[in-house]
């Protein structure tokens, strides 16, 4: 059902806040947006783990302390208001192994993003300087993937790899800067494009829950 996603939209949403401002060496604020996620929906969780590489080296002992203190009691609070929650969404994504149709295809798209972002590294770090950032993106996508493949458990898999999309967003968008000018960036684009065209299609005609999405109601429909 629609509203099934809609704290998760929420949070995912807020998670883009904090990668923003972490980009940004913005630590307070990404902070506070990582904790509002975190009130939305649990599955925010597992962004903490881009602060791994950010945050440390860019703070004080003292302030890392702090923040480490804030963020456990934080969680230790959610555990105990999520706590029946948390242990059906184990049992349920984990145990029972739910499994979502189209999630490989999904995480195979991260893929996709992380092997050009491999490829094009020398390339990528001489003109953008921030490889380093996206890395924990990869390294996680990667995992997911393993993951779902070993453990059969894909839906959890492709609710945790919504907090990683923004690599597809950044590697597909920047690749074409990459590339020689002419026929190959046109190519390219019209690879991306076609690409995610497949993947919406194949969506709206084949997936299994689709008739509880469409219609959607507009202002176009409704007049």
């Amino acid at each position: 059902m629609p509203w099934v996603y809609t704290r998760q939209a929420v949070a995912l949403g807020l998670i883009l806040g904090f990668i923003a401002s972490l980009y940004k060496d913005k630590i307070k604020q990404s902070f506070i947006f990582f904790l509002l996620a975190l009130l939305f929906h649990e599955s925010a969780l597992i962004a903490s783990v881009l602060y791994l590489r950010n945050i440390v080296g860019l703070l004080s002992i003292k302030r890392l302390a702090l923040y480490f203190v804030i963020l456990s009691l934080s969680l230790l609070v959610l555990y105990f208001l999520y706590y029946e929650r948390l242990y059906y969404l184990v049992n349920v994504y984990f145990f029972e192994k739910m499994k979502s149709s189209g999630a490989l295809i999904r995480i195979l798209l991260n893929f996709l993003s992380i092997f050009f972002l491999l490829i094009f590294y020398s390339r990528w770090q001489k003109i953008f300087h921030d490889f380093i950032f996206w890395l924990p993106f990869a390294v996680i996508s990667i995992f997911l993937l393993f993951f779902a493949i070993i453990t059969g458990a894909t839906t959890i898999a492709d609710r945790l790899l919504l907090y990683f999309y923004p690599i597809q967003i950044v590697v597909f968008t920047r690749l074409q800067l990459l590339l020689p000018y002419g026929y190959l960036r046109f190519a390219y684009a019209l690879f991306v494009i076609v690409l995610y065209l497949a993947v919406l299609l194949v969506w709206l005609f084949f997936a299994v829950h689709r008739n509880s999405w469409m219609p959607y109601n507009n202002l176009l429909f409704v007049m």
